[in-house]
């Protein structure tokens, strides 16, 4: 596993982030030994969010309760690690799931998600707290200055944006510069990985996909990216594995596309000359960009775990890059 520091950040940060959005209580003792392995291995930054979990039957924040247990353990029971040794990563001010078009990013309600995600993880702060949705139609002001005062408080480190656009982006740095507040910003959390999803794929009209005015934002100011679907539900390793012929018919609704056809030929090509599967190859384009990426990952066991661990070393050439690229930057 390669690291990453931050300043203001104690301990050097992982570049693969566990993405804990399917951890849940029906699943909660696979979920800790997950946790276990992906720290074993050298993971120590989780990505989570006070909106997962609130979809089942329980009704509340199961991940961040399954996190809490887990840091519980480790912490308190076994005394392996300190909290600083883990970053955590959190969001919140997401719409009730009944009512997305009514946006909560006011302070009353971020600081309602907030305290339920620091109670439920058992913690007095989080390392990175993002805004789970924008509300364009109202003023940058009166959605961020929330998070400055929370931030003031101690309670948060640093702060991100996710699923934001990136004219709102671009505004955002603009408030932030004008108030010198931007070294709050972590960076944005929106959708991005090497295979290019179809709009057809969408199936949350409020997920805000990586385009290329924001990529060109993260190339000039060298703010993170931390995006989710890095690994495009494992599209191109199936691809080459079975063909399209036996491929899911959602997954290809998702992918299945000209550019992404390309891209499969070029990852193949880069496979023979590194002896790498394309599941590593195609992690590796976002981790050597020239501006820090954090993919969130989630793991079905601790193979595809090691695959992406593994990815962190490999250095693509310029040669290489240009290729996987097919004409696009992003």
């Amino acid at each position: 596993m390669e690291y990453t520091s931050i300043p203001g950040i104690k301990t050097k940060v992982s570049k693969i982030c566990f993405g804990a959005g399917n951890v849940d209580f029906e699943h909660g003792r696979e979920n800790i030994e997950m946790l276990d392995a992906f720290l074993a291995k050298g993971g120590n930054f989780i990505d989570t969010a006070n909106i997962y979990g609130k979809w089942l039957e329980s009704g509340s924040n199961e991940s961040e309760i399954i996190l809490g247990q887990w840091l519980d353990k480790k912490i308190v029971l076994e005394r392996s690690i300190q909290r600083s040794d883990i970053v955590i990563s959190t969001k919140g001010g997401h719409p009730n799931l009944e009512t997305m078009d009514i946006p909560r990013i006011f302070k009353k309600d971020i600081l309602k998600d907030l305290e339920e995600s620091l109670m439920s993880m058992n913690t007095d702060y989080i390392d990175i707290y993002w805004l789970h949705r924008d509300a364009p139609q109202y003023p940058i002001e009166m959605v961020l200055e929330p998070l400055l005062d929370i931030r003031k408080e101690g309670k948060i480190l640093f702060f991100g944006l996710s699923n934001w656009s990136s004219e709102r982006i671009v505004e955002a740095e603009k408030f932030l510069d004008d108030k010198n507040c931007k070294n709050g910003l972590f960076g944005i959390q929106n959708r991005w990985g090497y295979a290019a999803m179809n709009i057809k794929g969408t199936e949350d009209p409020t997920l805000v996909s990586m385009t290329q005015d924001e990529y060109d934002w993260h190339f000039r100011t060298r703010i993170a990216s931390m995006p989710y679907s890095g690994m495009a539900k494992g599209y191109f390793t199936k691809l080459q594995k079975s063909g399209k012929n036996k491929l899911d018919q959602k997954l290809l609704d998702y992918y299945d596309n000209d550019l992404n056809d390309e891209r499969m030929k070029a990852l193949s090509t880069i496979s023979c000359e590194i002896n790498r599967p394309v599941s590593q190859i195609s992690l590796a384009f976002l981790l050597n960009q020239s501006f820090p990426v954090f993919p969130i990952v989630r793991f079905a066991n601790e193979y595809q775990m090691a695959d992406a661990f593994e990815a962190t070393s490999i250095i693509l050439s310029d040669r290489q890059m240009d290729l996987l690229r097919q004409g696009r930057s992003f």
